[in-house]
């Protein structure tokens, strides 16, 4: 999928609701991170900038914390856009479990990020409170303000978190770097 192309189908599926700012935000907070990344990394920004646009798409049907996440897969998977379908998918919990997956719909498979980019969406869409860069603490702590009535998904979101904390500091590691702080910089650092 170009990037063109994703932003054709938010504009086509998102009718310019609030929803799709929060993906523009993602998109660029995921190229940013991405771009401070070694080239060791072999980051595929094209893919990171197209993937990230349209990870929320499914919101144009639902708004559910998790099902939103199944209907982007189904809009994406008909449209033949399988590893886009994937993000939306994956980035929902930081990932699902097959037997998760199977309950809400999905294929029969694990959907958990596994490459680079597929975990460095699920963070960027985790550091970003609708349009402003945060922390991963703030995040959490406002999605369980926002979903306290849902159950299901607050029985999964402390391993979400968990998981969340895990990539990020993976990330740290691997590439010596601090994410949420280059994160809460993100859009103070471009000129």
């Amino acid at each position: 999928m170009t990037y063109e192309t994703a932003l054709e189908l938010i504009a086509k599926y998102g009718n310019g609701l609030p929803w799709t700012d929060h993906c523009v935000a993602v998109s660029k907070l995921a190229v940013h991170l991405g771009e401070h990344l070694p080239d060791t990394a072999n980051i595929d920004v094209d893919f990171l900038r197209s993937a990230s646009l349209v990870h929320d798409i499914g919101r144009y049907r639902d708004h559910h914390p998790i099902i939103h996440g199944v209907e982007g897969f189904r809009l994406l998977s008909g449209l033949g856009y399988a590893r886009e379908a994937f993000i939306c998918a994956s980035h929902t919990l930081h990932g699902l479990k097959r037997t998760d997956a199977v309950k809400y719909g999905l294929p029969d498979m694990d959907f958990i990020p596994g490459t680079l980019e597929e975990k460095l969406i699920a963070i960027s869409d985790s550091l970003m409170d609708h349009t402003s860069p945060t922390t991963l603490d703030k995040r959490f702590k406002s999605l369980r303000a926002r979903y306290k009535s849902n159950h299901d998904f607050m029985n999964r979101l402390d391993e979400a978190e968990h998981t969340a904390r895990l990539t990020i500091d993976m990330f740290n590691e691997k590439f010596g770097l601090s994410i949420e702080q280059i994160a809460i910089n993100a859009f103070h650092d471009r000129t």
